[in-house]
């Protein structure tokens, strides 16, 4: 009788399946409420208070909708940046975004992501980064994300 062999792998796999199967189940309305609660958190949270600048995220279809922050920090005057993909496998370019209007009216890639224009000027540092995710383990300080792996390799670049 053949094991199933268990890697980190096969693990994030069930993971995903496991996040995304949840994720279905829940309405529209309790993300939004999820979303408000988690922005509220970080707009009274110290290391955003501090921050000057912060790079995040425009939500796509069922992650937390954390545009109250983005609204927020542009009225905050903090220099907010946004993930620009450059090339499969490659790290992402958090990229600045010069306000409210152009968050809202972002180009889109061929995959209908929103994102900054090729033109956008790239962040050489940020105070605080925010990243969209599946599951998120608070002990571990780990996150698992759709699997690409693109946060992993711009994180890691980041540290």
């Amino acid at each position: 009788m053949a094991v199933a062999r268990t890697t980190p792998a096969t693990c994030k796999i069930a993971v995903r399946a496991a996040a995304n199967s949840l994720l279905a189940s829940i309405s529209p309305v309790d993300i939004a409420s999820e979303s408000a609660d988690v922005a509220a958190r970080v707009l009274a949270h110290p290391a955003y208070a501090g921050a000057t600048s912060v790079a995040m995220y425009v939500s796509m279809e069922r992650e937390l909708d954390i545009s109250a922050v983005a609204r927020d920090a542009f009225a905050s005057g903090k220099r907010v940046y946004l993930p620009r993909m450059v090339g499969k496998g490659k790290p992402l370019q958090m990229a600045a975004v010069d306000g409210w209007d152009e968050f809202c009216n972002l180009p889109e890639t061929v995959w209908g992501i929103p994102q900054p224009g090729p033109d956008a000027p790239v962040a050489d540092h940020v105070d605080l980064v925010l990243v969209p995710g599946l599951v998120f383990d608070p002990l571990a300080l780990t996150r698992c994300g759709r699997g690409a792996g693109y946060y992993d390799r711009t994180l890691s670049g980041m540290a």
